[in-house]
């Protein structure tokens, strides 16, 4: 095979106050690698598949879900820290580092909720909220990858939960958690809502800075703190902590962690109950997809400065090259059977691939789908082309329309960026059909292991029908049949049950996708409207008195209008929430009611007839 890229993202210096692309951190493709011939070492040769984006990569870089692509064993999928931020590296060993036995959901959830940020807010909460039915709760970053959790966790056990964080979409997500109270603190002040909703029992600290100030200030006797980041120091100086007293006057238990010492207590409970969970619905998350490794630098300063809209991750590379590559190396028939069915999810050609009949209409969904989303991408990349191209002749045209339209060109940003919102919500999308198709596989697998047993049992028995009861192998003959015929019954309740429960997940999963689907069309078009409207008034201001000959246009004086509408469409556009929830209000959006007893309850309304008649 010809050597390949080997891109790779170095943290080039320490920041002194936010981390900036192209100089703390920078891309560098000059490597190659020979995929068959790189020495091993007695290691093995990873590919890297997604990179979590953390707030405490200020300074470092880490987590990621890889696969082995070269070793005596068949390729795995692996996670752990201290993985590098490059596409193929070489491991002497897995010491420290764990196998992940996936159950359907997307790889990137396992550096989310199902990696190393969810086992943050288990252990953490396991070890020290003690809590009880009743409490008050205070998370603060709550709609970020740990904080959504611990509200979840929270509201398990029956608390009452305050959560704060810092856009309105970020807010709408901790409500859709079950949060009791939630706010946006830059525009609510932390201290009035805890003074009106505390005092609070135990205080889930990511932010530290102010708001742990306020936090202690309400706080109830003998309160829990724990304290598990403060971003709000992690780029300079963060605002000075005034109440420490309050730690000794109400007696208040403050407890500072990092969730890899309680990996050996936690871990393997977790592992067990939280990847199911997640794959169930029961523990909820969202994702701020961003794809290509050389972009990770800046995903990294979209959290630091708190921009990301979810759990921020990086997909490097898609899980079946990996597959594939190993396939050439082993030859093996297992090996064979696992490349075909990759194979199938991005081939449509015949006989290829070992894909099912009720498995086709799927794979054409997501094929479909993957086409939408280069759509997307490929809109967002041309309109941004054409938007610059547009300032440009502009610029060269005049005072006038230089001014305007590099104000077209800003506003139309706003839309591109829209595009590749929706772009990201399509991806997430997709993975949740995956998700679906990687069940019907493996329930596939289960029925061909069922069907390959009854012939073995067949052939048992039509063995044992020619054996005398004499015969000496005659017992062991019969043993074995009814072996199989145990494994046969055990395997037929097995298919049932994941039948049903197969069934149920179509359901739910396809009512999460298409609520993802048509909450980010909606949130693309309501971005569109603003756009476009205000595009509409910067156009206006575009004179057109007629020139008189041999004397310049008449003075332009549009500055000031133009540079206001490009900011009130940033701040419009950035009020535009999502949601993959239907509207309480369908009237309000232009739909005519139907009768309430054929909608859901909670879309049941009056008309403005019905009240008037009240």
């Amino acid at each position: 095979m010809a050597p390949v890229k080997n891109g790779r993202l170095i943290f080039n210096e320490i920041p002194t106050g936010f981390p900036e692309p192209g100089k703390t951190t920078v891309y560098d493709d000059s490597e190659t690698i020979d995929l068959d011939t790189v020495p091993l070492n007695g290691g093995f040769l990873v590919k890297t598949l997604v990179l979590s984006i953390d707030p405490y990569l200020a300074g470092t870089h880490a987590g990621g879900a890889h696969q082995e692509l070269r070793s005596g064993i068949y390729p795995r999928a692996a996670a752990g820290q201290l993985w590098p931020f490059q596409e193929y590296f070489v491991r002497p060993n897995l010491e420290g580092y764990r196998i992940l036995q996936n159950i359907g959901l997307p790889w990137s959830v396992y550096v989310g909720v199902a990696g190393m940020p969810g086992q943050t807010a288990h252990h953490g909460w396991k070890e020290y909220s003690s809590a009880k039915k009743g409490e008050t709760a205070f998370v603060s970053a709550g709609a970020g990858p740990v904080g959504a959790t611990v509200i979840q966790l929270a509201k398990a056990q029956g608390l009452k939960v305050i959560g704060s964080a810092g856009s309105e979409e970020k807010v709408a997500f901790m409500k859709s958690l079950g949060a009791d109270v939630v706010f946006n603190y830059k525009t609510q002040s932390t201290e009035e809502v805890l003074a009106k909703e505390g005092p609070i029992d135990i205080y889930w600290d990511n932010v530290g800075g102010s708001t742990l100030d306020a936090a202690l200030k309400y706080a109830n006797n003998n309160a829990r703190f724990i304290e598990c980041g403060m971003i709000s120091g992690y780029n300079g100086t963060a605002p000075p902590v005034n109440n420490l007293m309050q730690i000794v006057a109400k007696e208040i238990k403050l407890f500072g962690f990092l969730v890899f010492s309680f990996y050996d207590k936690y871990n393997e409970e977790f592992y067990a109950n939280f990847p199911k969970q997640i794959a169930e619905g029961k523990i909820k998350y969202t994702e701020d997809v961003t794809n290509g490794l050389q972009y990770a630098g800046h995903a990294i300063h979209t959290v630091q400065t708190g921009r990301n809209k979810a759990k921020s991750v990086v997909v490097v590379a898609q899980e079946h090259t990996a597959i594939i590559t190993s396939l050439i190396k082993t030859r093996s028939l297992r090996m064979f059977r696992s490349a075909t069915t990759r194979i199938a999810h991005n081939s449509t050609v015949p006989g290829l691939a070992r894909i099912s009949k009720d498995l086709k209409a799927l794979q054409e969904l997501i094929n479909a789908e993957k086409s939408v989303l280069q759509s997307l991408q490929k809109l967002a990349q041309e309109t941004t082309k054409a938007g610059e191209a547009l300032k440009q002749w502009g610029i060269g045209e005049g005072d006038d329309l230089g001014d305007t339209l590099t104000g077209c060109n800003a506003v139309l940003l706003h839309f591109v960026a829209a595009l590749s919102r929706f772009a990201t919500h399509q991806a997430s999308v997709r993975e949740h059909m995956k998700a679906v198709r990687t069940r019907e596989e493996n329930l596939d697998e289960l029925k061909r292991r069922r069907k390959n047993l009854q012939s073995q049992a067949d052939s048992a028995d039509k063995k044992l029908s020619k054996m005398s009861s004499d015969n000496k192998n005659f017992q062991s003959q019969a043993d074995s049949l009814n072996k199989l015929r145990d494994e046969i019954r055990s395997m037929d309740s097995d298919i049932m049950t994941e039948e049903a429960s197969l069934s149920d997940f179509k359901r739910s999963s396809a009512k999460n996708w298409l609520g993802i689907k048509f909450g980010a069309l909606q949130e693309c078009c309501e971005k569109g409207l603003l756009v476009s409207e205000l595009g509409k008034l910067i156009i206006a201001e575009i004179p057109l008195a007629p020139s008189q000959p041999g004397l310049p246009r008449p003075y332009y004086t549009g500055h000031a209008r133009t540079e206001y509408l490009a900011s009130e469409a940033q701040r419009a556009v950035s009020e535009v929430v999502f949601s993959a929830d239907p509207s309480s209000k369908p009237t309000a959006i232009g739909i005519r009611p139907l009768p309430g007893s054929e909608l859901p309850p909670s879309l049941q309304y009056e008309t403005a007839g019905d009240s008037a008649s009240k």
